[in-house]
């Protein structure tokens, strides 16, 4: 039997807010992706914030404009990248969240 629901919209589940409320829980991709959506309500104008699955597959779509994006390592590590802010049209910043 699959996991209950926890907040259908986001595709989260009991288990994703099990792992919230644990001190030691371990962000999983579920949870990444129901925060690039929220994140995409306050900041409509920011591209990126797509389904780190995409990543996976090197399947992004391309961003001409400002961008931030979460992706996973193999080392069970988040990233996030960014040009926001960033004057030369080849740069990126990265933030290593762990």
């Amino acid at each position: 039997m699959p996991p209950k629901h926890w907040i259908a919209g986001l595709k989260l589940t009991v288990l994703d807010r099990d792992v919230i409320l644990r001190p030691t829980g371990m962000l999983n991709d579920s949870l990444i992706n129901a925060a690039q959506k929220l994140l995409k309500i306050p900041f409509p104008s920011v591209s990126g914030l797509q389904d780190f699955e995409l990543g996976l597959c090197m399947s992004f779509k391309y961003e001409s404009g400002e961008f931030v994006q979460v992706i996973h390592t193999i080392e069970n590590h988040w990233i996030t990248l960014s040009t926001i802010g960033i004057e030369k049209k080849s740069c990126i910043q990265v933030s290593q969240c762990v």
